[in-house]
């Protein structure tokens, strides 16, 4: 079967500390080949740029959480730029809008949001977008982005909505400005309808797949740790809602993911 990517996980994170080898020599022999290892604050964009830097099939993302965007300093953002120019750093992220929690204030979130996205068009990097409870804000920060880009006759995706929560409506919305939409491991819940009619819908050059591990566990799974030799089973998944066998979403959700983090057939 076509190498998988787990377009986003966090292998760096505690939950991984006293077998975090073995798990991925377990993701390579299920059948993902590249991992891209998500930041979401100054101490994880660390840590997620060394894994990277530690093995073949990594990559990472550097970014401030939306939970984490009232803690931002100058010299977090000094960093984060640093970082980006690392050519293991495929991307900006997580970033975005939360509502549901509202750790940040929502103020403060859309600042910080803004800012990283004209960090995205400046250094040419795409964006790892979460979102939450928080549809029509990011759809709104997104627009101005997704005009300039079209205008400037950008073809490639500009940025992924990660862990996609929204309706079908919306996902066509996202994917016409020019953002793929990222399915987890959740889709394989009986009760998630929403999920599945947006994993069946959208368009096969639009969609990736994720772990979001340790977080996010497919079904069979369940109430225990994510980690992404577990995305095998979101794929099946994918292939039966979509009436497609699973070598044909491997396929085509691999070739979305390379070109969404730009990543070349020797990467």
């Amino acid at each position: 079967m076509t190498p998988l990517v787990d377009t986003h996980a966090h292998p760096h994170a505690k939950a991984f500390a006293g077998d975090r080898d073995a798990v991925l020599v377990r993701a390579r022999a299920a059948g993902v080949g590249t991992i891209i290892v998500v930041g979401t604050d100054p101490v994880s964009n660390r840590a997620a740029l060394a894994l990277a830097r530690s093995g073949p099939g990594m990559w990472a993302t550097v970014g401030i959480h939306p939970h984490d965007a009232a803690a931002a300093t100058p010299a977090d953002w000094d960093e984060l730029r640093a970082m980006a120019s690392d050519p293991l750093v495929v991307a900006l992220g997580e970033m975005g809008l939360d509502f549901f929690r509202n750790l940040s204030p929502p103020d403060v979130q859309r600042a910080v949001f803004q800012r990283q996205l004209d960090l995205c068009a400046e250094l040419d990097l795409p964006a790892v977008i979460h979102s939450r409870d928080a549809e029509d804000a990011t759809r709104e920060m997104l627009q101005p982005w997704a005009r300039a880009r079209r205008q400037a006759g950008a073809v490639e995706p500009f940025g992924v909505m990660h862990c996609y929560a929204y309706g079908v409506e919306a996902a066509l919305r996202y994917v016409e400005a020019g953002v793929v939409i990222s399915i987890p491991g959740t889709v394989t819940y009986p009760d998630n309808r929403r999920g599945q009619e947006v994993a069946a819908a959208v368009p096969a050059g639009a969609l990736v797949l994720e772990t979001d591990c340790p977080y996010l566990t497919p079904q069979s799974h369940r109430r225990t740790r994510n980690e992404p030799a577990y995305m095998v089973e979101t794929l099946h998944k994918v292939a039966e809602l979509r009436g497609e066998p699973p070598e044909s979403v491997a396929r085509f959700t691999t070739a979305n993911a390379r070109k969404l983090f730009r990543l070349t057939a020797d990467d």
